[in-house]
């Protein structure tokens, strides 16, 4: 958990982050919020830069075909998974929609939770090189 006070980093041990974050929560603007999925959301939304590039990524999967999630899990990350759920996956406006997952691990969320309406590839990055996978998913 990284935040950034009077320009400097601040690093937050997990045992002090609650109480931190309580008692400094008006003068503190969030890096990243690792492995706290429940005030992630809010201090994205209480972040006006982070709020901006949320409803960009929300306006933009809405009208998408092709969505990409590199080596992210989302598992600390809900509020993504139900952006992508909702403007993605459920979203009937756009046909023929393709789901790539690039991650080394094959449980992800999404290849075990989702509607099968949609397409979806699994690339194993251990299984091929960097540009092999660009060239897969540029075809």
């Amino acid at each position: 958990k990284f935040f950034v006070y009077n320009t400097e980093e601040i690093k937050i041990k997990n045992t002090n982050f609650k109480k931190f974050i309580d008692e400094n929560e008006s003068i503190l603007e969030p890096i990243l919020i690792l492995n706290a999925p429940s005030l992630k959301e809010k201090q994205i939304k209480n972040f006006s830069l982070l709020k901006t590039y949320l409803y960009a990524f929300e306006k933009d999967l809405k009208k998408s075909n092709v969505l990409i999630i590199w080596g992210q899990s989302l598992e600390n990350d809900p509020h993504i998974k139900e952006i992508i759920e909702r403007k993605f996956i459920n979203n009937n406006e756009i046909i023929d929609k393709k789901l790539i997952i690039i991650d080394i691990n094959e449980n992800h969320y999404f290849l075990s939770n989702t509607d099968r309406r949609i397409s979806i590839e699994f690339i194993n990055p251990q299984e091929k090189g960097f540009i092999e996978i660009l060239r897969e998913i540029l075809n």
